[in-house]
């Protein structure tokens, strides 16, 4: 096409062929030997292209543009077309625009390179810095500059902002407020390389870099906010200067730099009064230190930008920098590139970014939920009850739920006993010696052994010895389930109680019925456990902390969930926001840095949706995978305890029992009534699951990075609300308020018994109670047999069903000594109250003394002593007993002592304006007299000393004057207005705080005069 086009429709140095589309834009045209060419009649693209005859060597047949054809197509675009190229050293953003060339020369494509003038390139930028003011403040007022900020060492600094680059141009603008040309505020603009521009001693000027004073002109006055083209207001620095001054300064440095330090560059500016400007322009110097300190009022804006041209090397796949520089016409929406060859080109356009680092709190919350698991699986293990016997063949697991409630553990010793159709036990001792138990939150499993079937269990009885120290003797119990090993029944007993003495309708010593479907599908208890089931295993951020011992789902698994839910919000946050330009939202709610409108909710809404998916996977494969050591090898290392003999799961005794009938029979039923367990997947693929978070994670990272690098201030903002909204909507919303709606399901629904069960039983599990009941029917002979039948037809013989010695300290503690327990223990609790509000009481005064002592200056006294001797002598200020002593005062100690005065030879000292007489202490706003009054005739006196003389008592803050009056002290009327000197000022008005004096408290209102003037 290009070729035809060259040949027959395009003229030499006659217009271009164009297209022009919403994303970019193509030129095609014909130049001659002498022709001046612009590609582009646009503002972006190639605007200036050298003599092409003479970088081609071809300048003798050049001439003749019959023989010699020169095309030139160019293309440009909007966002950045070879965007797989980016890299971290280069890393070109999405928003920066490209330009490509071409040269063809008799339709066949020409190399140019290392061209005697350069190329001018404009390449756009879709998403440019915004102007940002330089407090922050953004409700439109009018703030003061930021003080100079003081050194280390005690000098001063200009205030300064701090950018990280390498090998770029630096822009940096200003745009004031109302540019007129009576108002046009001028500024001293400073840059320096590693260190911070220091202009408070005499040797500073060195650690200065470059300086300019802004606008460029003064003409730019005349001109107002309404210039065109490039901002007077601008300081440019070019790469190649750029490169000379960090080359000084690193010279200069006589230290071993960093490399944070070998890149930076700082800032500095203030505005300037107009006699220092103009003695700028005309070669004067900056004298340090820097004398003034005058405070400015003009409102301005500030941003500054890094920029740099690149180009597309076809060789390396890559972008360079080489053979390019960066214009001084470069603008916030555009960058100009003078390059010396042809290629694709760009621009490297760094706003840099706040990196937000979550890897160091998840590596400490994963070093502490490691640590946790290891506690955990202590808590697994299956306890041996102590009262077992070695001979007793029939075996039970008891688990034991103690409650969530504040102070819900014990360290009593609890004593169980279960009580059956067949028999009952003697007192089971719930104790571990090698862990605690019955702790807060805690399901504990106990083995009980017995000589046989207790038959259908009817209740049991709960009490402890009351040994625990303080709020550790009390215990509250959720439930209690036994469990048959060998018929895989369970007995519940819902107990919801507390087993204490200072509680209110509550005993150490209690029975318990065991509870039927009925109670245990009951709705409140079903949904509550449910619910509390959900929130403790199911939220996925409160289950790091509250997750069952038991769990197969352990927290550190949790926490990489969490951590790959962040990155995979942020990743989906950067998808919405990468393309945001600086349009402005309406009806926007901000909240310090945040911003929170209609679209940042929606995009935290589908950013939880579309993250749904990829952190639900991963949950349940861990949820449903095997623990490389589970449960059941913890029952099997319990039963070999007891048994005191390996036992083997997979050995089958049947062949035994072939003669039996009867067995035979029982197992076949019990096969029957053995329901389907859930089945696991391979412990093997907790390896992929956790290969999974890792390489989401990376990718997440990377893209993170990749985007976060185009953004600016605004859509950073809006990225941290929308991550902030996710994060808070996962926590506060959608996490519990799965918990809630599934417990309803549950409870309303589809209630179950196999729902009420917090620990289930698996495949391995079920094998291990089939081995039991296969061992135990082997064990039994033809006489205990006949016994137990013997038992079962008599239903009046006492049965017992334990061999276990009854120990006496196992006997619940008698009433005498519950009774006087329940009378100390109230008595203990608030002695431990009180001693724990004296406590707080002790710290907080000891914080705030702390508090105090540290935020008061040291020299404090000093200073209070200095305005003492100034405005308080005691010569004149403590000898005042008539009104003429007042004035005198005034007009002796006061007044004079508010201005720095002239100097020794009578020149005025400007430069200490506001400054008091010792030209040390500044006065920040201005001198205000207040004066207080009080009421006349408002005193005891006798008829006849009353009816010759007004009586004036002393002053109180309860009976002063707080009328509104005239010049001379007369009462305002509604006729005339009181003067404003003459009117009352309460202390929300003035702003302030009553005042303890020598001789009473003074209010913080009054009548005041604002001494302006100072």
């Amino acid at each position: 096409m290009v070729r035809n086009l060259g040949k027959s429709d395009l003229l030499p140095d006659g217009p271009p062929f164009q297209v022009n589309t919403e994303s970019g834009n193509m030129s095609i045209a014909k130049v001659s030997r002498n022709g001046k060419y612009a590609t582009s009649t646009g503002e972006y693209g190639i605007q200036k292209v050298p003599n092409l005859c003479d970088d081609l060597g071809n300048s003798t047949t050049c001439s003749d543009t019959s023989k010699y054809e020169i095309t030139i197509t160019t293309s440009s675009s909007f966002v950045n077309s070879k965007l797989f190229a980016s890299s971290h050293s280069i890393p070109v953003p999405i928003t920066s625009g490209s330009v490509s060339m071409e040269v063809h020369v008799n339709g066949k494509v020409a190399t140019v390179s290392q061209s005697s003038k350069p190329f001018i390139i404009n390449i756009p930028q879709s998403a440019p810095t915004n102007f940002a003011p330089i407090d922050g403040n953004t409700e439109g007022l009018n703030p003061q500059l930021p003080d100079a900020r003081i050194a280390v060492d005690g000098t001063e600094m200009l205030t300064a902002n701090v950018a990280k680059v390498v090998n770029s141009a630096i822009t940096f603008e200003l745009l004031p407020r109302n540019i007129s040309k009576d108002n046009c505020p001028k500024y001293l603009v400073v840059n320096s390389f590693i260190d911070p521009p220091n202009v408070g001693w005499e040797g500073s000027i060195n650690s200065i870099s470059h300086w300019t004073v802004l606008p460029t002109s003064p003409k730019a006055c005349a001109e107002g906010a309404s210039f065109k083209g490039a901002n007077p207001w601008a300081m440019f620095i070019d790469n190649t200067m750029f490169d000379q001054l960090k080359r000084k300064a690193r010279e200069r440095a006589a230290r071993r730099l960093t490399k944070n330090e070998k890149n930076t560059v700082y800032l500095g500016y203030r505005q300037i009064p107009d006699e220092e400007y103009f003695a700028y322009r005309n070669g004067s110097q900056i004298t340090v230190p820097y004398p003034n300190r005058d405070q400015v009022t003009t409102y301005t804006e500030v941003r500054s930008f890094i920029s740099s041209c690149v180009f597309y090397n076809e060789t390396t796949h890559s972008w360079s920098r080489n053979g390019c520089n960066v214009s001084a016409l470069t603008m916030a929406n555009k960058i100009v590139c003078e390059c010396n060859h042809l290629t694709s080109f760009s621009s490297d356009w760094i706003n840099l970014p706040n990196t937000i680092d979550f890897n160091y709190a998840f590596l400490l919350l994963a070093i502490w939920a490691r640590w946790k698991d290891k506690k955990d699986l202590q808590e697994l293990g299956l306890t041996v009850l102590a009262e077992n016997e070695i001979d007793d063949e029939y075996l039970y697991e008891i688990f034991v739920s103690t409650g969530k409630r504040g102070d819900a553990g014990t360290d009593s010793t609890v004593h169980l006993r279960i009580s059956g159709e067949e028999g009952e036990t003697v007192a089971l001792r719930l104790k571990d010696p090698q862990r605690k138990v019955l702790q807060r939150g805690q399901i504990n499993r106990f083995l009980l052994a017995v000589p046989g079937p207790l038959g259908q269990l009817k209740f049991i009885r709960l009490w402890h010895d009351n040994s625990g120290n303080g709020s550790k003797a009390s215990w509250f119990c959720n439930y209690v389930t036994v469990t048959d090993l060998q018929t895989k029944l369970n007995s519940h007993f819902i107990v919801d109680r507390w087993f204490a003495v200072e509680k209110p309708n509550s005993d150490i010593d209690q029975v318990v019925s065991v509870s039927g479907p009925a109670d245990v599908l009951r709705l409140t208890h079903l949904f509550g456990k449910t619910m509390s089931m959900n929130l403790t295993e199911g939220h996925l951020w409160i289950s790091i902390f509250s997750r069952l011992a038991h769990s197969r789902f352990t927290r550190l698994e949790r926490v990489g969930c969490c951590l790959l839910l962040i990155f995979l919000s942020m990743l989906t946050g950067c998808m919405f926001y990468r393309n945001l330009g600086p349009a402005v939202d309406k009806n926007v709610l901000t909240l310090g840095p945040f911003s929170i409108s209609s679209g940042e909710i929606s995009n935290s809404l589908f950013s939880s949706l579309i993250t749904f998916v990829p952190v639900f996977i991963v949950v349940e494969i861990f949820r449903r995978s095997r623990l490389y050591s589970s449960y059941s090898k913890k029952l099997v290392e319990a039963i070999e305890k007891h048994f005191d003999e390996p036992f083997d799961v997979n050995f089958n005794e049947r062949g035994l029992l072939q003669t039996n009938s009867r067995i035979q029979t029982a197992l076949s039923t019990s096969e029957k009534s053995i329901k389907i367990t859930r089945r696991l997947l391979p412990w093997q693929l907790r390896i992929v699951a956790w290969m999974i978070i890792f390489l989401t994670l990376a990718v997440s990272v990377f893209f993170v990075t990749f985007y976060g690098i185009s953004f600016g201030s605004t859509a950073c903002g809006k990225w941290l609300s929308s991550l902030s909204i996710t994060f808070i909507m996962s926590i506060m919303i959608v996490q519990p308020a799965k918990a809630m709606l599934l417990a309803l399901f549950v409870s309303l629904v589809c209630p179950s018994l196999d729902r009420v069960e917090e620990i289930e039983f698996l495949d391995e599990e079920e094998l291990i109670m089939n081995q039991l009941q296969v061992r135990y029917l082997a064990s039994v002979t033809n006489m205990q047999r006949s016994r137990m039948q013997y038992l079962a037809d008599q239903p009046e013989v006492k049965k017992t069903m334990s061999r276990g010695y009854e120990d006496s300290s196992a006997a619940p503690l008698d009433p005498e000594t519950v009774a006087r327990a329940k009378e100390i223990r109230p008595m203990e609790i608030r002695m431990n109250d009180i001693l724990r509000e004296v406590g707080i009481h002790v710290v907080f005064f000891i914080c705030l003394m702390l508090f105090a002592s540290k935020f008061t200056s040291p020299d404090g006294y000093q200073l209070n002593a200095q305005l003492t001797k100034t405005f308080f002598s005691e010569d004149q200020f403590y000898s005042i007993h008539t009104e003429n002593d007042v004035w005198k005062w005034l007009n002796e100690s006061v007044l004079p002592n508010l201005l720095a005065g002239s100097w020794y030879n009578g020149n005025l000292s400007n430069d200490l304006r506001g400054f008091l007489a010792d030209r040390s202490n500044r006065m920040i706003g201005y001198a205000r007299l207040r004066q207080l009054r009080v009421k006349p005739k408002n005193c005891d006196a006798q008829f006849t000393i009353s009816q010759q003389t007004l009586c004036y008592p002393g002053y109180s803050m309860h009976s002063q004057e707080e009328g509104n009056f005239m010049d001379g002290w007369q009462r305002a009327t509604e006729n005339r207005q009181p003067h404003p000197w003459f009117t009352y000022n309460s202390a929300d008005t003035l702003g302030g705080y009553p005042f303890l004096g020598i001789v009473e408290w003074y209010s913080a209102g009054g009548y005041p005069v604002k001494l302006t003037g100072t």
